[in-house]
């Protein structure tokens, strides 16, 4: 009985090892490939389409492949092509399908009719797939990047609300305000340390 489950123990840690390292390979070749398309952008859907069935999980070619459709004004093939990637990247790619939620803020916020609404239908799709919190920060980072600071201000303080224990929410907000020289940093990190735990309190 031991023996079995020593040579059971042992094939579970080979396979994990030799599972890691496909990965790795993986990742290297999507690399290599992302590295080239860079210098050699696709001219045509039809190229794009063979890039995406070649790497379905890349985020980053389903990006390019969105922003080449807004180049040629076809907001709604972007909306399609975002929708599509959203179904189409492995559910362990967590991080790939936070990019194309991401992107798809950044097209409804400067494409939606109204944008502020059109974001925030995509947001509440995005919470029903993704890490809240992380879904949260995403939306508060592009508030930041475009300088829209009430509708990130009226995020932050649902998030101090809901987050109210997470370091990375509170300075997220606070390297916001120091880029904005606001007045009220010193009102927020009071906030942050009577939030967050003793030993988080270095980190503000």
């Amino acid at each position: 009985m031991i023996f079995n489950l020593t040579i059971n123990v042992g094939c579970i840690v080979a396979f994990q090892y030799i599972f890691s390292t496909y990965l790795s390979r993986e990742q290297e070749i999507r690399a290599a490939k992302e590295r080239l398309l860079e210098k050699d952008i696709p001219k045509s859907s039809d190229e794009f389409e063979k890039l995406v069935r070649s790497l379905p999980d890349s985020s980053f070619i389903w990006i390019k492949y969105m922003a080449f459709m807004l180049s040629l004004a076809d907001v709604e093939k972007a909306r399609s092509i975002a929708e599509r990637a959203l179904k189409t990247i492995n559910i362990r790619e967590e991080s790939e399908k936070l990019s194309i939620w991401v992107a798809y803020f950044n097209l409804e916020n400067e494409y939606g009719n109204p944008p502020e609404d059109a974001v925030m239908k995509i947001f509440q799709k995005a919470l029903q797939y993704c890490d809240l919190k992380k879904v949260h920060l995403a939306l508060l980072g592009m508030y930041q990047r475009t300088e829209q600071h009430k509708l990130a201000s009226e995020l932050f303080d649902k998030m101090a609300r809901k987050f109210k224990h997470s370091c990375k929410v509170w300075l997220s907000h606070i390297q916001s305000l120091l880029k904005q020289n606001s007045d009220g940093i010193q009102c927020v990190v009071n906030r942050a340390l009577l939030s967050l735990s003793r030993h988080k309190h270095n980190s503000i």
